[in-house]
């Protein structure tokens, strides 16, 4: 049983749809890679077994015996023998049933033989685990699963960094500690600087941070650089906001969530109201995956709406937090809100 999955495209509404196709019956004996010209005009479909897939480039192995290495960015879709357990598991996570999703993964695991199909289990599994708020097994499971193809910055923008404020566990900061003096895994440093930026250990975390930022691999150097800013949302000037938007232009489209989140504090902070909202907005629109970090978005976007008075506008992000994100600290938060608004509105703008 095969899915489509679209390389650039992971929205409920294209998980639903792919789901549909399985779910018809639909049965394909090969891979198949539909790949844009140089000029993303028109499209040429191969057939055979997809052997890699990494952060530049997918290698298929034709019926004839050919190799193709296609370029990530001229690939337009690409069709893979997913399994029945991983093709449901997909539905579930759509949906944000992610307790659900997680042991039909695991179990789909277990009959993935190629490499790379394994590696995108494996990130999903990590996803389910951060949405769920388990940010000590999503961060082992990264380190163990994902950790080998570090210096291809594959699947980067799971990396279960912190970005907004968490309570930061015994267990977590034991864990980070280890991790920042690990000396042959700058992304494994990387996750330990950002666990300890909210404890006692911050000094610790802004050295590692500082000296991740001079490394080879650009985005690891440009999430390190981003991670410094949260220790200076507080006092951080309108000037400073230009240079840090310039920051996040620089990387790439899929890491941008957890920086806007920021950027959006700051924005906050010199009372730039409008650009504050658009840029936490970006985070739940954008970056659906980020499921965690998409509730708090919200809810500051809904905070800061009810400090303007527009309480409607208010309310209805406040629902959507309750709603979609229930299983958050977030939605929690949000109900609470919910009724100190509605205490003060009359019955009929209720």
């Amino acid at each position: 049983m095969c899915v489509m999955t679209s390389l650039f495209q992971r929205s409920l509404l294209v998980t639903l749809a792919l789901a549909l196709v399985c779910r018809s019956g639909m049965s394909l004996c090969a891979d198949e890679v539909e790949v844009w010209d140089d000029r993303h005009q028109k499209k040429t479909r191969y057939i055979g077994a997809i052997l890699e897939f990494k952060q530049t480039y997918l290698s298929i192995e034709l019926a004839n015996g050919a190799l193709r290495e296609i370029p990530v960015e001229r690939i337009s879709d690409f069709v893979a023998d997913w399994g029945q357990a991983f093709s449901q598991a997909e539905v579930l996570r759509a949906d944000f049933q992610f307790k659900e999703a997680l042991p039909l993964y695991r179990q789909a695991f277990r009959n993935h033989a190629a490499v790379w199909l394994r590696r995108h289990n494996t990130a999903r599994q990590i996803a389910c685990l951060s949405a769920l708020g388990q940010w000590v097994d999503a961060a082992d499971l990264y380190i163990e699963g994902l950790n080998s193809v570090n210096d291809d910055a594959l699947y980067l923008e799971i990396l279960p960094l912190i970005w907004s404020r968490q309570t930061i566990t015994p267990q977590m900061v034991q864990r980070a500690s280890n991790w920042v003096s690990t000396e042959n895994s700058e992304i494994t440093q990387l996750l330990g600087a950002s666990w300890l930026m909210d404890s006692p250990k911050r000094t610790d975390a802004i050295s590692t941070l500082t000296r991740i930022e001079n490394s080879n691999n650009s985005n690891l150097a440009l999430l390190a650089a981003v991670q410094k800013w949260r220790p200076l949302v507080p006092t951080v000037q309108e000037s400073q906001l230009q240079r840090w938007q310039q920051i996040i232009l620089r990387m790439p489209h899929n890491l941008r969530a957890g920086p806007y989140y920021l950027l959006a504090h700051g924005f906050a902070r010199n009372d730039e109201s409008q650009n504050a909202i658009l840029n936490w907005m970006r985070v739940p629109i954008h970056y659906p995956g980020q499921y965690q970090l998409s509730a708090e978005a919200l809810l500051e976007s809904a905070r800061l709406l009810d400090q303007l008075e527009q309480d409607k506008e208010a309310v209805r992000l406040l629902r959507e937090v309750t709603g979609k994100y229930q299983d958050t600290f977030a939605a929690r938060r949000a109900e609470a809100i919910v009724g100190q608004i509605q205490s003060r509105l009359s019955p009929k703008e209720n």
